[in-house]
């Protein structure tokens, strides 16, 4: 189907501002089942640029240089009648400069559009727009006829593509003037192969350069040069990411185990009570385990509880984890986490912190000269990306969760700019295409956990699944299999472009209660501005699922609600419900809201308020201000009014630093509750240590507390603050008081020994951690002050760092008749390798002596001497050790 726009205004040069003559366009489309073409052909070339986007599906062409009429319309009416596939569900063409037309493509489905230029019969210029799905792979080019075979001309000459600096290229030239070239130089270039058949010479092969599409040239024999004129179609992509996902291995532990230990006591009225935890771990390359105990003591009597015991081995490589032992259940979307006693085998996205399993938008598009692409984030620079001339694709937008507006500028050598802002919405609810996440879990459930050691009941095996059917497109299946019941069901999460996510549930269950359903169905929106969700859960009255009591049955009906605004500098607002229905006992329903702001001068204040709208009825409302008084200490004031009355507090705290000081908070607060309170607590290398005294209602109670551990690794035992998730130690053999850093924050100083332990480093994280260079002595040596640490969950580094005293000292060397050594003469120090020159009146400097005899040769213009040199221990960074004597040299 062929219709003509013949536009009939004048276009300003930028050489001439003279007015042209209408640039007339014909638009065809051509459309089949799976894809379509869109044709623009003009008397005259135009400019182009083609930016699409993924999540939401979205394509920009914009066209410069043509005239612009009341057709427009026309157009998007023409194509939009032509083009079924890929879905469009929108075309619109409008004016987007003065004497540009933008069009934009809105799909329902992921599509990879290309563009690509040339001249036609006639010699006028063509522009060809594919619009094709992404899951039909690249479009061949039009296929043309077979090159005839040799004989073949061989040419050496300096090939120019798109005006850059020439490379030189072996050419093959057939008697007919055209032109081969070879598939490696074609990619070289970046340029795609054609699809037409290759000639073969000397086990290479070539192509003929017309039959490259969008691609012209011109070969001068005089000069041996040929130049290539290429449109950005007639490129490889190049393939970038936004969202860098790297993937720092981490390092093998060796043997170690570790103990951390909490002690509390508590003193009131004559008693005391205490208790204390002690979590047991050890480590190695077979993965990492960790076994809790409670204790508690009162004066009736004294018991101890075991927590959890597991053995854990993580694949950070496959992104999953195997537990064996205690363990807890994927909750899923309708099931609830239940702690089992068995084996689990799970994906753990954990093991590579810088994977994102969720979508992110992406950018695609055609550069026509080299580019640079900036991406804004609400308008916050948050990528930038250089890229070559021709297609281009950046995945993975490194944007923040929730609704946003991205706003992309491709600026190219020219200095030309085109800017397209691109709403998006992103979810860490869905699932990447194809990404799979799942939790397996069989063994006995645990009961009475914190009250019994060992309480386990009936077998029960577990099996939750996710799925990105697209990256809209989210699914999950779960079963739960136990002797007398089961339950199973799925949910599917859908993306509703801009709007939010949507989520509805299904579920079956059979047990002695009999048969049982449950459904429901969610929504969530989070914006910057506004956002807002809620869900609704109904079960039936026969329906049961693991997590509730034993054969009970689930609540009827579970439903929340939540509403936020964002007001800027006038603050943020938000309001809240959540309602449970029971069969048994009376309903649930809470509603709430608060609003804060920030106050210059006085801190940030919020108000909230909260109502049963069950019986019994009751509305409570808290009026808080806090304010920073410096980095690590704030101070608060409250009020609280509801039934039994109003309370007000006051309270100041300082927070504990990462390493070794100190921190306190006082309390004082009026009116039902009254109160007093005040605490301190005390940080050092080796443990936490607090003590507090609240006095109320004429009493008083005392409660201090201790925590620590202790690691055992590389054969030694160190003492520290309590170690969670994972830890290194830091050794530096022989240096006493050297400042640790972990990611620039001070944890604290080497020991007597040299060692230091740092207790708390991410697992699967790359921390630098380093030691501070000026508390090591003058005569030291130190090849690397950071040493980069990347442990596993619940292991140990050992970071040894290579430091070595350097045994500097300086020395004369005199002749036998008492002369210096002339000058540029060179000393060595034993069968080392090192060379000292000589400086003036005999003086050497020399390091790694050893404390001792050293020998010491001397060799100058073919003579040479030989003496030995005593290094006494003791603390001079460089001693001066005196005149030694070439016996037996004179000058």
């Amino acid at each position: 189907m062929r219709f003509t726009a013949a536009f009939a205004a004048c276009l300003a040069a930028l050489v001439m501002p003279a007015c042209r003559a209408a640039n007339a366009i014909d638009v065809t489309v051509d459309a089949a089942r799976d894809k379509a073409e869109i044709f623009f052909d003009a008397a005259r070339p135009f400019r182009f640029s083609l930016l699409s986007f993924h999540n939401p599906e979205r394509a920009l062409l914009d066209l410069e240089g043509v005239g612009i009429d009341a057709h427009l319309e026309e157009i998007a009416r023409a194509i939009r009648a032509q083009v079924a596939a890929p879905r469009v569900h929108g075309i619109s063409v409008h004016r987007s400069g003065a004497h540009s037309v933008r069009i934009e493509f809105a799909f329902d489905e992921e599509v990879e559009p290309a563009v690509s230029a040339h001249r036609v019969k006639g010699g006028h210029y063509r522009l060809a727009l594919l619009l094709q799905p992404a899951t039909a792979g690249p479009a061949p080019p039009s296929a043309p006829l077979s090159p005839a075979p040799g004989p073949f001309e061989e040419a050496l000459a300096d090939v120019t593509v798109n005006g850059q600096p020439p490379r030189s290229a072996v050419l093959l030239e057939r008697a007919d003037g055209k032109v081969l070239i070879s598939e490696a130089d074609l990619a070289s270039w970046r340029l795609r192969p054609p699809s037409a058949p290759a000639q073969r010479k000397d086990g290479l092969r070539y192509f003929p350069l017309d039959t490259v599409r969008g691609l012209s040239y011109r070969f001068d024999r005089s000069t041996q040069s040929l130049s290539v004129e290429a449109s950005p179609g007639s490129f490889e992509t190049t393939r970038l990411m936004g969202a860098v996902a790297g993937f720092s291995k981490p390092s093998p532990p060796p043997p170690g185990a570790y103990a951390n230990y909490d002690v509390f006591f508590q003193g009131e009225r004559g008693s005391t009570t205490g208790s204390a935890m002690l979590d047991l771990g050890a480590f190695g390359r077979w993965g990492a385990g960790d076994t809790d105990f409670i204790g508690r003591r009162d004066p009736a009597q004294t018991r101890v509880t075991r927590l959890e015991s597991t053995w854990r081995y993580d694949r950070p490589e496959s992104l999953e984890t195997w537990r064996l032992g205690d363990s807890t259940t994927r909750a899923g979307a309708w099931g609830r986490s239940v702690r089992v006693g068995g084996v689990q085998w799970s994906t753990n996205f954990a093991t590579q912190p810088a994977f994102v399993p969720f979508p992110l938008p992406g950018l695609s598009g055609q550069a026509v000269v080299p580019s640079t692409v900036d991406l804004f984030v609400n308008n916050a620079l948050s990528l930038r990306r250089d890229v070559p001339a021709g297609p281009f694709s950046i995945s993975d937008l490194p944007v923040v969760t929730g609704s946003g507006e991205a706003r992309i500028v491709v600026r190219d050598a020219l200095g030309r700019e085109q800017v397209v802002s691109q709403p998006y919405y992103v979810s860490p609810s869905l699932l990447k295409q194809g990404l799979h996440d799942y939790s397996y879990e069989a063994g006995f459930v645990r009961r009475n956990f914190g009250l019994a050691s060992n309480d386990y009941g009936e077998a029960a095996a577990v099996a939750t699944h996710r799925f990105g059917l697209t990256d809209r497109t989210t699914l999950e299946a779960r079963a739960e299999v136990l002797r007398h019941r089961t339950a199973i069901g799925g949910s599917a999460s859908a993306l509703l472009g801009g709007a939010g996510v949507l989520t509805a549930s299904a579920a079956v269950s059979h047990g002695s209660l009999g048969t049982g359903a449950l459904a429901a169905v969610g929504f969530a929106h989070e914006g910057r501005l506004f956002s807002l969700g809620g869900s609704a859960q109904y079960a039936t009255d026969h329906f049961t699922q693991m997590g509730l009591e034993a054969y009970g049955a689930a609540p009827r009906v579970l439903a929340n609600g939540f509403a936020g605004l964002s007001l800027g500098a006038r603050g943020s607002l938000s309001v809240a419900y959540a309602g449970q229905e029971f069969r048994d006992r009376p309903p649930i329903r809470l509603l709430s809201a608060s609003y804060g702001k920030t106050i210059e001068g006085l801190g940030f204040a919020s108000i909230s308020v909260m109502q049963s709208l069950a019986t019994p009825r009751g509305t409570s409302v808290a009026l808080t201000i806090t304010r920073p008084l410096d980095a690590s200490t704030a101070a608060s004031a409250g009020a609280r009014r509801e039934s039994g009355g109003t309370n007000g507090s006051v309270e100041v705290q300082r927070s504990l630093p990462v390493g070794p000081g100190w921190g306190y908070h006082v309390l004082a607060e009026t009116g039902r509750s009254a109160r007093d309170e005040a605490g301190l607590a005390v940080q050092n290398n080796v443990g936490t240590y607090t003590a507090e005294a609240t006095r109320s209602r004429g009493s008083t109670a005392y409660r201090a507390s201790a925590s620590g551990g202790l690691a055992f690794l590389g054969g030694s035992v160190f003492a520290s603050r309590r170690m969670a998730d994972s830890f290194a130690v830091v050794q530096v053999p022989g240096f006493a008081g050297v400042r640790v850093y972990a990611d620039n924050q001070l944890v604290g100083r080497t020991s007597s020994s040299g060692n230091m332990l740092v207790p708390r480093l991410l697992p699967y994280v790359k921390t630098a951690v380093r030691i501070e260079p000026a508390d090591l002595p003058l005569d030291t040596v130190l090849d690397s002050a950071q040493l980069e640490a990347v442990p596993y969950q619940g292991s140990a580094l050992l970071l040894r760092f290579p430091v070595k005293r350097s045994s500097g000292a300086t020395f004369k060397v005199l002749l036998d008749d008492g002369k210096p050594v002339p000058a540029g003469a060179i000393a060595r120090l034993g069968s080392e390798a090192g060379e000292f020159p000589v400086a003036l009146q005999g003086e050497v400097y020399m390091t790694g002596l050893s404390t001792g005899a050293n020998q010491v040769s001397v060799a100058w213009h073919g003579r040479s001497c030989a003496f030995t040199v005593s290094l006494a221990a003791g603390d001079d960074p460089l001693p001066d050790l005196g005149e030694f004597r070439c016996r037996g040299v004179a000058r």
